[in-house]
């Protein structure tokens, strides 16, 4: 679908523009990287092919080539849905990667390349959200929790790894599973482990009225969301969304 490799194209430069190499994907290993066709030159005196793919994108059609070269795992010339979606899934986080392995000047007050305990607390301390100081307790309680989760040494200071796996979208599963833990606790109205499709959308931040999509939207949003059919949504669909995964899938 054009759609699709749209997508994998957006990824695939975003990546290359972090300067990073491109790694084998994983799970699938990826066919060693060919280089881009380079197209024949035009005969003398006639128009060159043009080779962009739209008006608007700088994006070529040998560097759709080359992206499509690097997905199609068993070089059948064709790319199935587990082909495309470990492609995505792998430059996903290779981009995450490259944006998070070191904080933010902002961040890092004392600028020795990590992040404290006490850095993370003071930032926390600026945070607003007016008018809901329970959400607010909320989103600085989880911050702390992903930060004790992604402190693996223990030593109160966060750098390489760690940083990716707090910050990471969708990179750790422990800091996952701590954020839908507490959207779960914070949306579970009737308190029994699982989300209906009302409390799902449920956002006091962004009432139903101010919502940008459709009730039908919603609704197919909601059962494509809903693995097992069950009208709910568990604590494992629910991370399958907080981690982008089922924006990538889907």
């Amino acid at each position: 679908p054009v759609f699709a490799m749209s997508f994998a194209a957006v990824l695939l430069l975003a990546l290359a523009k972090s300067g990073l190499a491109s790694p084998v994907p994983q799970p699938v290993p990826q066919p060693v990287p060919q280089a881009a066709p380079v197209p024949e030159a035009a005969p003398h005196g006639s128009d060159e092919e043009d080779l962009s793919l739209s008006s608007i994108s700088d994006l070529t059609k040998p560097d759709l080539w080359y992206i499509f070269i690097q997905a199609d795992h068993n070089e059948d010339g064709k790319l199935s849905k587990p082909e495309f979606f470990n492609f995505a899934a792998h430059y996903r986080e290779e981009i995450e990667r490259a944006m998070y392995e070191k904080p933010s000047e902002e961040l890092d007050l004392d600028k020795d390349g990590a992040l404290s305990r006490e850095e993370v607390e003071k930032n926390l301390a600026t945070w607003d959200i007016d008018g809901f100081p329970q959400e607010l307790e909320r989103v600085r309680n989880l911050e702390k929790e992903k930060f004790k989760i992604a402190d693996a040494d223990g030593n109160g200071k966060l750098e390489g790894e760690e940083l990716i796996n707090m910050y990471g979208h969708g990179v750790s599963d422990q800091v996952m599973e701590a954020e839908a833990k507490s959207v779960m606790e914070s949306k579970d109205l009737d308190k029994d482990g699982k989300l209906n499709p009302k409390e799902f959308w449920y956002d006091y931040l962004r009432p139903d009225e101010d919502h940008e999509e459709e009730p039908y939207d919603r609704n197919e949003t909601f059962h494509s969301l809903d693995g097992n059919g069950d009208g709910f949504i568990d604590m494992h669909e629910l991370k399958l969304w907080e981690g982008g995964y089922f924006f990538l899938e889907d």
